[in-house]
């Protein structure tokens, strides 16, 4: 079987069955409990379990953004073609663990400083609360961050560089 003629069964947004149904979507759903097995998507470095749901659509539904109505049960390439309703899912999140992702994470700088800090790094955003603010100033900017010091402490570690890099963006976008 190569890839021209895999057979990925009907589109999960239209339903409609097609030769240009090739496009495989990691939904952030975790598949329900079954007894059939699933392809379905992880992470390793995170160590996020291979439960994530699958669906495939055609080329019109992606280009399009219709949207996806269910979810492939099973493996994508199963004979039988099993789906069941996105909203049968189980409704908790199903995503990345981006403390463990350093390669994602970015910096908010602000130009003035905020009344109640919310941490810098991208992979919390928590109001830092019960905690004295780690806070970082860039000179000649006037900008600064804050970060709770667990926060601090994995930057400095896994990515110095978002502190020596130089700040192109200002009143809280993350650059």
């Amino acid at each position: 079987m190569s890839h021209d003629n895999l057979d990925f069964g009907p589109c999960c947004a239209c339903g409609q069955t097609k030769p240009d149904v090739r496009n495989i979507v990691s939904l952030h759903k975790r598949y329900p409990p079954s007894d059939r097995k699933t392809s379905g998507w992880g992470c390793f470095q995170c160590g996020l379990p291979i439960e994530g749901a699958n669906a495939v659509v055609c080329d019109e539904c992606l280009e399009t953004g219709v949207p996806i109505r269910f979810v492939v049960l099973g493996y994508l390439t199963d004979p039988d073609h099993p789906r069941i309703p996105l909203d049968q899912l189980p409704s908790e999140p199903f995503d990345h663990d981006y403390f463990k992702h350093p390669e994602t994470w970015k910096l908010t700088w602000w130009t003035e400083s905020p009344d109640e800090p919310t941490c810098s790094l991208s992979a919390c955003r928590k109001i830092i609360e019960d905690e004295i603010p780690f806070r970082v100033w860039k000179p000649g900017y006037n900008l600064e961050a804050a970060f709770h010091p667990a926060c601090f402490r994995l930057l400095t570690v896994y990515r110095p560089d978002l502190l020596r890099r130089p700040a192109r963006d200002v009143d809280g976008l993350p650059f």
